[in-house]
């Protein structure tokens, strides 16, 4: 350790316990002892807790000090023995910030073990408490840290002086130390005897309340063969589908590289203060995302508190390395450690109503929290109706604004609360209206829709509602602060399905300025048949001698649109992109439109463009069911009056026109092919 380094830490540390000891009466600098002052053969305990709230003691005696470059590459090797590390068949996922004293004085925090380790005393590395320090100054004055370092440069996985001091601690040869967290094979292990694996021990991240695919889908991923028969339920808005399916094809173990494993939440009313013990070093804590019917996060073991300051450290490691964070801090308790040949783990089980405080830094080092304080929520609310069983469910998660994950929360909590309501797969209809709102949101963003589908109709609502979150949540604009995601779903296991099969209007010949009353003809899915009709009024200066009535279903045009027919909306504001998600077609919906008008004048603009198209155009919607498909029905236009909006001395040019336009009726039909837009070409 440099010189510098040394007294600027000095000073920090110095300040840290001037600043608590008023308040305490316990914190002085003599509570700690840093690596300058360690010497290999020293003796100290570790506190813990391995089964219920019982907190355990455990002997270690130091066996190495590793003075690597850099502030957060520092450890203490140590060997451990006594009735903790027992029960835990050594050392477990999730006493990971277990503090370690020598003399009653804080020396650091334990985060690291050798997998596949059978020895009665196993080695374990503590990170020393000076690097975990700064993170308290940082949470308590709620500033930005400075990034560290990583723990390791995954591109030079060998470290001589590591391996160097494990060589002489053990009676091993050992050449190259891996830091991994997932422990390494039978055949890489005899293949490479001179490598040792070193596991984080809490890098799992738990998840209760998920089951079946839900869960599974959150921890590897969504096949896109999975997702492609849900896309009807996906947006072309925003470049949000695309991103979507990034997100969900990639699943949190491979993101973060960490294993996902089923946790336990506590019994609705159980979920007591008598049930977690109040925080303090050796106890267990949790850093969630997710809270609530669904639990997200990471154990691991509070390393030290300051009480004055209302700060926490835990860990001896980062979750996410995500710097500034804002999760939920909460209680845990551990109700059993597993043993196993690889790794030993915690069984944990968390406070899902209670929130503690804030996890703010998501360092190398440590994870950070400050005491107290309430984090911004996402509240989440989703009430399910199976039509068929009467089944009736409601849902409610509080989730972190994390960006990087909500839309796969919301996904998974709401995939999960329909498939535990309708408790099947297989085919029906679903109608989802959801509003969201936020806090810098200029309006809330409010929006139903209907789906049908022959195999797993459960998929396509949340997809839908879990892309408008992520639509909000990254726009472009400025940070929406998403307060609130309300949705309602009906599913019944009928298919709701009709497929456009004619469209017939009250005449064979309209003049420009009239109005053309249609009948739109719909084949129900092993259903009777249903008629629609409505009105298109015809521009009063038409000069066109054809036009084509087209009719068309929703799923028919969102397919054109995702497969890119029209050009992609650009907004100019937040609240553009909100009535660009709300204006959206839907499934249930029959558009009719005019093929074949000349272009607008403002075709240079968009919005103005299709404000102008709808005025020569009808759209209704079925309020349920799915409609599909697309006919067309040619109308003939009779120019043979002047044009209700000419003067009388016009004529003699109207017709002239009439006569040049007549040159281009018969490409008329072939040039509705070409139409940039549904209403102008």
């Amino acid at each position: 350790m440099s010189i510098t380094r040394a007294v600027t830490l000095g000073i920090l540390l110095f300040t840290l316990a001037i600043a608590a000891w008023p308040a305490t009466g316990e914190l002085a600098p003599s509570s700690f002892l840093f690596m300058d002052e360690l010497e290999v053969g020293m003796e100290g305990v570790g506190k813990t807790t391995v089964r219920g709230n019982q907190m355990e003691e455990f002997n270690v005696t130091i066996v190495g000090l590793v003075d690597n470059p850099g502030d957060t590459n520092d450890y203490i090797m140590v060997r451990s023995h006594g009735e903790a590390i027992d029960l835990a068949g050594g050392y477990a996922q999730g006493m990971s910030g277990s503090p370690i004293y020598i003399d009653d004085r804080l020396v650091g925090a334990f985060y690291g073990a050798f997998a596949f380790n059978e020895s009665a005393d196993p080695i374990g590395f503590v990170r020393p408490i000076e690097t975990m320090l700064p993170l308290a100054e940082a949470v308590a004055s709620q500033a930005a840290a400075e990034a560290q370092r990583g723990m390791f440069d995954p591109e030079a996985p060998a470290h001589p002086t590591l391996a160097n001091a494990l060589s002489q601690a053990t009676g091993n040869q050992i050449q190259e130390v891996r830091f991994t967290s997932v422990p390494p094979s039978l055949t890489d292990r005899q293949a490479n005897p001179e490598v040792a694996h070193v596991v984080p021990m809490s890098t799992s991240l738990w998840v209760g309340g998920l089951s079946g695919r839900a869960l599974e889908w959150l921890k590897n991923g969504v096949a896109p063969s999975r997702l492609n028969p849900g896309s009807a339920g996906l947006l072309d808005v925003g470049g949000a589908a695309d991103r979507l399916r990034e997100q969900l094809t990639v699943g949190v173990e491979d993101r973060f590289d960490k294993r996902v494993l089923p946790m336990a939440s506590a019994a609705q009313g159980a979920d007591s203060e008598q049930t977690f013990a109040e925080f303090e070093p050796g106890r267990p804590m949790s850093a969630l995302l997710a809270q609530g019917d669904v639990a997200f996060g990471s154990i691991c073991t509070t390393s030290y508190v300051d009480p004055a300051a209302n700060v926490l450290l835990a860990c001896g490691h980062q979750i996410y390395m995500s710097g500034e964070s804002s999760m939920f801090l909460g209680k845990a308790r551990v109700i059993d450690t597993v043993n196993s040949a690889q790794i030993s783990f915690v069984l944990p089980q968390v406070s899902r109503q209670e929130i503690h405080g804030t996890v703010r830094q998501d360092r190398t080092q440590a994870i950070g929290a400050s005491l107290g304080d309430q984090p911004r929520t996402v509240d989440f609310h989703a009430q399910i109706t199976d039509k068929a069983t009467g089944n009736e469910r409601d849902f409610n998660v509080r989730m972190a604004d994390s960006g990087n994950l909500l839309g796969s929360l919301v996904f998974s909590s709401l995939l999960q609360a329909v498939d535990s309501t309708i408790n099947r797969i297989g085919q029906g209809t679903m109608t989802v209206r959801y509003a969201i709102e936020g806090e810098n949101l200029p309006k809330t963003l409010e929006r139903s829709d209907v789906f049908a589908s022959m195999s797993d109709i459960a998929v396509p609502g949340p997809l839908q509602v879990a892309q408008a979150v992520l639509l909000l949540d990254q726009n472009e604009f400025e940070d929406p602060k998403i307060s609130r995601v309300n949705v309602e779903i009906e599913v019944e296991e009928d298919l709701q399905q009709f497929r456009v099969v004619e469209i017939d209007t009250d005449q064979e010949s309209y003049g420009p300025g009239d109005t053309v009353q249609y009948t739109a003809r719909l084949r129900a899915f092993r259903g009777e048949e249903q008629t629609i009709q409505g009105e298109v009024e015809l521009p009063d200066d038409l000069r066109s001698r054809q036009l084509t009535l087209r009719v068309s279903g929703g799923g028919q045009q969102q397919q054109q649109s995702s497969s890119g027919s029209s050009d992609a909306p650009e907004f100019q504001d937040l609240e553009g992109l909100i009535k660009a998600v709300e204006a959206s077609q839907t499934n249930d919906q029959l558009t009719v439109e005019l093929l074949g008008l000349p272009r607008a004048p403002t075709d240079d603009d968009a919005e103005d463009r299709q404000t102008a198209s709808a005025s020569f155009g009808d759209v209704q919607r079925l309020g349920s069911g799915v409609v599909t498909g697309e006919e067309r029905a040619t109308l003939s236009i009779d120019r043979s009056t002047p044009d209700r909006n000419d003067d009388d001395g016009d004529t003699t040019e109207a017709d002239s026109d009439d006569e040049s336009d007549s040159t281009d009726d018969s490409d008329d039909e072939d040039d509705d092919s070409d139409c940039e837009s549904f209403y102008y070409c």
